[in-house]
């Protein structure tokens, strides 16, 4: 939440001076990029070891 904070409230951009970059942060979504996801799955890996991690991803089903 502090990351997705600071992304709105704006940050210093070469170039461009304090710039916000997002609009609005959702924080009821379950979804997670791949991209996202294989990058969290690694640092975990890499950091803590292979037995934090599941054996297969946990994706949740979303409302109709």
């Amino acid at each position: 939440m502090q990351v997705a904070q600071e992304l709105y409230e704006g940050m210093d951009v070469a170039d461009f001076g304090s710039l916000g970059l997002i609009t609005y942060m959702r924080t009821d979504s379950v979804r997670i990029s791949e991209e996202a996801r294989a990058a969290g799955n690694q640092f975990i890996e890499e950091n803590f070891g292979k037995n934090y991690l599941p054996a297969k991803p946990r994706y949740y089903k979303t409302k109709a």
